[in-house]
């Protein structure tokens, strides 16, 4: 019995992975926007952390004429820290001579994640909730070379352990992540205060090892997943996946939504 059990979670999990993988690009033409969320504090494993960087390049690979990546790092403040330390870019539908301009992007984007890395492991705390506000800002505000939201698909990228950890909330120990349905009702509670909506937005969650994901209980860490999920989908978004291989999964889902 327990066998048939894991034989169908692990078919309803391929089954969603696919739907992420073949639904990045609806209609032949469309433009991406990625809103790409790295978490660089301090509790994340170094390696790991290097793992979602050597991701993130994938990501630009996969990247087309029209499409564009913003990166926003998950710091200890989203409100006070992240301002100076967002990276935007976008890949121009009309094309240089000898893809002149494609070149330029990859260097642009190889800078940008070396300042980032340089910052890394110095944020004691993690706002999440607070980056996650940021990142919609950016599908609310931004125009995307021009393009309407009728062909442009919307894609979140969150590589983190998604420990929310400030003076608000910390989930190591918030008594409402005790167990599903209330970890359901604070997700359904916060998705209803935050004045943002990710409505149609595709929605890929990426773990990252960290040592405070490791000091906690595995029912702990399964409640805090059940959160963000609910959270996503109160937020109206059309497709969220969780992948325990963060980096690995994300590299190999890009790969195969562009083929």
């Amino acid at each position: 019995m327990k066998r048939t059990f894991s034989a169908i979670c692990l078919f309803v999990l391929l089954v969603v992975a696919m739907s992420f993988m073949q639904g990045c690009r609806t209609e032949k033409g469309d433009n991406l926007q990625v809103v790409c969320i790295l978490d660089l504090t301090r509790s994340i494993d170094p390696e790991s952390q290097k793992q979602a960087f050597d991701a993130l390049k994938d990501v630009v690979k996969g990247l087309k004429r029209g499409d564009s990546l913003c990166i926003i790092p998950i710091t200890s403040d989203a409100a006070t820290q992240a301002q100076g330390n967002i990276y935007r870019i976008q890949i121009s539908k009309q094309r240089k001579a000898y893809d002149a301009d494609l070149k330029e992007v990859l260097l642009q984007l190889e800078k940008s994640l070396e300042n980032l890395q340089e910052s890394a492991q110095t944020y004691n705390k993690s706002d999440v909730l607070g980056t996650i506000s940021i990142a919609a800002e950016e599908f609310s505000n931004t125009s995307l070379n021009g393009s309407t939201k009728s062909n442009t698909n919307k894609i979140v990228i969150i590589l983190s352990d998604f420990i929310q950890d400030n003076s608000q909330y910390n989930f190591k120990k918030e008594e409402k992540l005790s167990n599903e349905q209330s970890s359901k009702e604070l997700a359904y509670k916060l998705a209803d205060s935050d004045a943002i909506s990710l409505c149609g937005t595709k929605v890929y969650l990426g773990l990252l090892r960290s040592t405070d994901m490791k000091n906690l209980s595995q029912k702990r860490q399964m409640d805090i997943k059940n959160f963000w999920i609910q959270y996503f989908n109160k937020q109206g978004a059309s497709n969220v996946y969780m992948s325990t291989d963060g980096p690995g999964k994300l590299s190999q889902l890009f790969a195969n939504s562009n083929n």
